[in-house]
């Protein structure tokens, strides 16, 4: 079933903005895969959409959907133009609907919003600081939250810039989102930018709005206890470097207390009856344990390493209502319906022919 016809006149009722020419050097992606409710959450997405078509001649947008909503999207489709709806499977939360966004963005620059974030920022100007710079742009709240320390530090653990005043709003350059997209962890990767300094980071100040923690409803929070997990189980590969590094110090402090027992037993006259045995059974028990958790440790973190670079594909659909150069055909220099047009020969045919 095709798209319904989308309303092009946002290109005409461009407000004041509209007296900046058009920027026609990149193409802008503006993916927002948080909308819950299309019939109320329609007005911020359609005020993004008249700055992109008052700034830039070539834009998407990009509306990320369960499967079996697709009809709930009908009405905001028809009033957008160049709006491409995907279809995912049900379950994905808002960090995995993100990844598949940015893997099914065309543009030169991806921008990836939050529903709720998308009238606090400057998308515009967030996406020409993120092209002409070659930055990742993140809108920043004012005010980090009570657990910002401890957010910072899962951050460090996880190899991660984390603060809770970072919003989910954010421009990326092609390359920039590519390289984080090649991540070990993209799904984190794509919201905290990774601490390898190999990602140049620009804030944008958000306007004030609702304290982070006041506005999460259950979904909301849902999502950020997932996102914490998330952050906790990246951690694994150095949790279990850690726990190898006691277990090879504990194998070798067994091993050391095994040579003490000894030496008492050689060296001492008087030691307590069954000392040396018992001694010497807990020394070889706790070295043994040592050496198998050492062993454990390091294969798990081996196998965590492999299997994290495997990807899955979430899409199952698409619908669209993309239709870049309709509005500048007639400015192409090709005609089709030219009287007389015929098909240009083969240059080789008729020495063929002879």
């Amino acid at each position: 079933m095709n798209a319904p016809k989308p309303d092009t006149s946002l290109q005409a009722k461009q407000s004041p903005i509209a007296a900046i020419p058009l920027r026609e050097d990149i193409l802008i992606s503006l993916c927002v895969t948080d909308i819950r409710d299309p019939g109320t959450e329609a007005v911020p997405v359609r005020e993004a959409a008249r700055h992109l078509a008052a700034r830039f001649r070539y834009w998407e947008l990009v509306l990320i959907a369960e499967s079996g909503r697709e009809g709930d999207f009908e009405g905001l489709l028809s009033q957008l133009p160049n709006a491409r709806l995907i279809s995912v499977v049900s379950g994905l939360d808002i960090a995995q609907r993100r990844l598949v966004a940015a893997g099914e963005s065309i543009g030169d620059v991806i921008m990836l919003a939050s529903i709720e974030e998308l009238g606090r920022v400057e998308p515009c100007q967030m996406i020409e600081e993120a092209q002409d710079d070659s930055v990742v742009v993140i809108g920043q709240r004012t005010r980090p939250a009570t657990g910002e320390a401890v957010a910072a530090a899962l951050g460090r653990i996880s190899g991660f810039i984390v603060s809770t005043r970072d919003m989910q709003t954010a421009a990326y350059p092609r390359s920039v989102l590519s390289r984080l997209m090649r991540d070990a962890n993209p799904v984190l990767a794509l919201r905290f930018p990774p601490r390898d300094n190999t990602v140049r980071i620009r804030y944008h100040p958000a306007a004030e709005g609702q304290a982070f923690w006041n506005r999460m409803r259950g979904e909301q929070i849902g999502n950020r206890m997932d996102m914490l997990l998330r952050l906790v189980t990246d951690a694994a590969p150095v949790m279990l470097g850690l726990i190898a590094a006691c277990s090879a110090l504990m194998f070798v402090v067994s091993m050391l207390f095994a040579l003490y027992t000894l030496v008492v037993y050689l060296v001492k006259a008087d030691v307590v009856e069954g000392w040396t045995t018992l001694a010497l059974a807990l020394s070889g028990s706790i070295g043994f344990t040592s050496f198998i958790l050492f062993g454990i440790s390091i294969a798990l973190r081996k196998l965590l390493e492999i299997l994290r670079s495997s990807t899955v594909d979430y899409v199952v659909g698409e619908r669209s209502s993309v239709d870049l150069f309709e509005t500048i055909a007639d400015q192409l220099n090709v005609d089709t319906d030219a009287p007389g047009a015929r098909p240009v020969e083969d240059p080789g045919q008729g020495r063929r022919a002879q």
